[in-house]
């Protein structure tokens, strides 16, 4: 896994930076990026093409997973009827799972023991969906909202880190 996450943009990643984000890439091994500036259109992750799905910049409320102590732990996704196809991808995924109603959850680490009142943000900042040729498939959360800690604690996370880049 790589140690560092890339930062793709200018500048670090802080509490209230403006147009931050976080991509997720659904595979089998927890895959993430992160970015100063919210991509659209298309874009590299690494020497991957992906492109906009067309499903729109809001494809459902996400609510950021926290633990009794505020501890960052993942993300909670709850897709419009558009994109609930995300559902059947995350499934298979050992560091995701399938809520009741229709929601996935996605998690940084082992530990799962979410706290619900603190973990019910219901954003809907920005979280499009994009594919690559091959199938893979990224979902982007706004994290401009998360605090300073939230976002140390992202930057630890244990992933493999991929590096958005414009084209």
């Amino acid at each position: 896994m790589d140690s560092q996450p890339p930062l793709a943009g200018s500048g670090l990643i802080s509490s209230g930076a403006s147009q931050s984000c976080l991509l997720i890439v659904l595979r089998p091994q927890l895959t993430l990026s992160r970015s100063s500036f919210r991509p659209c259109g298309q874009f590299l992750l690494d020497d991957k093409l992906f492109r906009d799905a067309g499903e729109g910049d809001w494809t459902g409320f996400y609510d950021w997973l926290r633990d009794e102590n505020a501890n960052l732990l993942g993300v909670r996704h709850w897709p419009f009827e558009n994109t609930e196809f995300l559902i059947t991808l995350v499934e298979k995924l050992s560091y995701a799972r399938v809520q009741p109603k229709h929601s996935f959850e996605v998690f940084f680490s082992q530990q799962r023991k979410v706290c619900d009142s603190l973990s019910c943000d219901q954003d809907f900042l920005y979280n499009p969906v994009f594919k690559a040729d091959d199938g893979d498939c990224a979902v982007a959360y706004g994290i401009e909202d998360l605090t300073q800690a939230n976002i140390e604690q992202l930057e630890k996370v244990e992933a493999h880190w991929l590096k958005l880049r414009n084209v």
